[in-house]
């Protein structure tokens, strides 16, 4: 094991800034303070709000079953689905052949019909720091700790299976 192996794996889980969940949450809030104060709807020429509506119910569902499908697996394979805790097992079947991280990609797409349902820009503008936080402050670091975890399996997976999509 390397020096920044062991660096990593000092404490058994990854070094995440929060849980992913706060992160999507916060940001929901904020955007939904935001528009009470200013609104900011979706330009109908884009979408109008009952078509929006229905569409962003629709992705909320779909990221719903997304989460769902992952959370299933994670339990199958008797490893957590908290980003806090120990990881004891690289999950790379089913929906994971797909995405390496399709909870995150399910909380991106809830985020983006959350917008949608309520009409409202400020929820889409909020993803940009969102996925900045994401980025560099969880998915990055898991990256790290389950390379160091797991070594060669997690980086043939990596190099078969994109990020999000």
């Amino acid at each position: 094991m390397t020096d920044k192996q062991s660096d990593v794996l000092s404490v058994d889980r990854p070094d995440n800034v929060t849980r992913p969940p706060y992160i999507y949450g916060t940001a929901v809030i904020m955007a939904v303070i935001m528009h009470m104060a200013m609104p900011w709807n979706i330009p109908d020429r884009l979408i109008t709000a009952e078509h929006g509506l229905v569409t962003g119910i629709g992705l909320i569902a779909l990221a719903a079953i997304v989460i769902m499908t992952a959370f299933i697996q994670f339990r199958r394979a008797k490893t957590t689905v908290d980003s806090m805790k120990p990881s004891t097992a690289v999950v790379t079947n089913g929906i994971f052949a797909l995405s390496r991280n399709p909870i995150y990609l399910g909380m991106t797409v809830a985020l983006v019909g959350i917008s949608l349902a309520l009409n409202s820009l400020w929820i889409l503008v909020m993803a940009v720091p969102v996925l900045f936080v994401m980025h560099f402050g969880v998915i990055k670091r898991e990256e790290a700790y389950l390379e160091a975890k797991f070594a060669d399996s997690y980086r043939a997976y990596k190099q078969k299976v994109r990020r999000w999509l």
